[in-house]
C-alpha cells in the first residue's frame, strides 16, 4: 500500500493561516433534540435548521423505528446519516441545495469504502496561538487519515484524530469533505498540557495500514488456571520444563528454564509455523488468503484432544455454550503431558501429537481416540438428577 506521511515542527512564532474549509449547506451546525420523532420527520425538522430541502418518499421510511437524539453544535449531513443508515438509506447530491435520499447498498459495510488515493491535495499547514494548535490539510481523495502529535523522540503523546474521510468519518473530521482542519488543545492523551511545545511534531499520514503491535498487559507467567479443578501438567525435558496450562476454555504449553524463567511457548503455534502442520482446520477468506481456524463452537482452541473441542448439542431444551455440560467454556484440551526427546504428547479424550519445536514434529497433530464415547451417559445424568 502507498502511504503519504507529512511531518511539521511546532516553534513559538510560527504564525501560519490555514485555508478556508470548503462548506456545503449540510457543513452547517445545528443542534436537534429528537423524542421518539418519526425519521421522515425529523429529516425534515432538520433540514428546515440546515436551510436544506431533502428530496424523499415517506415510503422509504415506513417500519422503521422512531428517532431519539439530543446533540448541540454538530453538522447537518453527520445527523443526516443518523437518520438515514438504520434506515438503510444514504444521500445523494450531497453537496447540493437538494440532497436525494435513496436505498443504501445493502452490502456497503462489508466493502472497502475508502478511495486508494493517499497523495495530498494541500500539505499539512499548521497555526499555533499559545496552547492552541490548528492543522489543515487536504487529501485527493475519500481516503483513510490520521492525525498524531509526537515528542522529540517520535513517541506519539496524543492521538488527535484516525478514520477514513467522508460521509461515515468519524469526528473531529469534518463530514464527507477532503479539506480538514484540526485543532489541538495543547493536552496529551491524559489530559496534561505538554509544556515544551517547540520539541512538538504534527504528523498527518494518509494511507496507513494497521497492524498487530503488542498485547497489553501480557506476561507469560500468568495462569489460565486459575481457579480450584482446573488443568495443569508438567513434564520436565532435556532442554527445561514444559508446563501445560488450560482454564476458561484456553489452552498454553510453556517452556521454562531449570530456574523458572520464560523461554517460549510450545502451543498456541507461531503463525509461521502452522503451515507445517498438514491437518489442522483451514479456512479460506473472501480475499483468497487461508489461515487455520478453530474448529469447536466458541473457537477457543485448534486441538480435538479435550473436552473443550465438544460440538454443541442441538436439543433446543439443552442447548447452552459447547454442549450440555458447557465444557467448551469451561474445560481442557487434556490431563496429561509426556515428553520423549523432543516430542510431546498430550492426552485426554484423544491424543494431541506435538514436538518442542512447535510443530507438530512432521506428524498429525490429532492422533487416535483415548476414551470410549457413551451416547446417553450425558442424558441419563440429566434424567437422574431430575428424578
Amino acid at each position: 500500500m502507498k502511504r503519504w506521511l507529512a511531518m511539521v515542527g511546532l516553534s513559538a512564532g510560527m504564525a501560519l493561516t490555514a485555508w478556508a474549509q470548503a462548506a456545503t449547506p449540510l457543513h452547517a451546525l445545528v443542534s436537534v433534540n429528537w423524542q421518539d420523532m418519526a425519521p421522515a420527520q425529523a429529516l425534515r425538522d432538520l433540514g428546515t435548521k440546515a436551510n436544506v430541502e431533502f428530496a424523499f418518499e415517506d415510503a422509504l421510511f415506513q417500519g422503521h423505528a422512531p428517532v431519539t437524539l439530543q446533540r448541540d453544535g454538530v453538522e447537518a449531513g453527520r445527523l443526516a446519516m443518523r437518520i438515514l443508515r438504520p434506515c438503510g438509506l444514504t444521500l445523494e447530491n450531497a453537496g447540493g441545495n437538494r440532497p436525494r435520499v435513496v436505498k443504501d447498498d445493502p452490502y456497503r459495510e462489508f466493502k472497502v469504502q475508502r478511495e486508494e488515493t493517499f497523495v495530498f491535495a494541500r500539505k499539512p499547514v499548521v497555526t499555533r496561538k499559545g496552547d492552541i494548535v490548528s492543522i489543515a490539510f487536504e487529501s485527493k481523495g475519500f481516503c483513510d487519515a490520521t492525525v498524531a502529535i509526537e515528542d522529540r523522540n517520535g513517541r506519539i503523546v496524543r492521538h488527535l484524530a484516525s478514520g477514513v474521510l467522508g460521509p461515515n468519518a468519524p469526528e473531529p473530521f469534518v463530514w464527507n469533505s477532503k479539506a480538514q482542519t484540526i485543532v489541538w488543545d495543547g493536552k496529551d492523551d491524559a489530559g496534561v498540557y505538554v509544556d515544551d511545545k517547540d520539541a512538538i511534531t504534527v504528523r498527518v499520514s494518509l494511507g496507513l495500514k494497521p497492524q498487530f503491535e503488542r498485547t497489553l498487559n501480557w506476561s507469560p507467567h500468568k495462569r489460565s488456571s486459575l481457579s480450584p479443578g482446573r488443568t495443569q501438567a508438567i513434564a520436565a525435558g532435556s532442554d527445561g520444563v514444559y508446563v501445560f496450562d488450560s482454564g476458561q476454555g484456553i489452552d498454553h504449553i510453556r517452556r521454562f528454564d531449570r530456574e523458572g524463567r520464560y523461554v517460549e511457548t510450545v502451543y498456541p503455534f507461531a503463525n509461521e509455523k502452522t503451515g507445517t502442520i498438514p491437518d489442522l482446520f483451514r479456512h479460506r477468506w473472501p480475499d483468497g488468503a487461508e489461515a487455520p481456524i478453530k474448529p469447536n463452537w466458541l473457537q477457543s482452541t485448534l486441538l480435538l484432544s479435550g473436552d473443550n473441542a465438544r460440538q454443541p448439542t442441538w436439543n433446543p431444551q439443552e442447548q447452552r455454550y459447547g454442549g450440555k455440560d458447557q465444557r467448551a467454556m469451561t474445560g481442557a484440551a487434556g490431563h496429561d503431558l509426556a515428553i520423549a526427546g523432543s516430542r510431546l504428547a498430550l492426552t485426554g479424550l484423544k491424543l494431541s501429537r506435538m514436538a518442542t519445536d512447535g510443530t507438530s514434529g512432521g506428524l498429525p497433530l490429532h492422533g487416535p481416540d483415548l476414551s470410549v464415547r457413551l451416547e446417553n451417559a450425558l442424558e441419563f445424568r440429566t434424567a437422574a438428577h431430575s428424578s
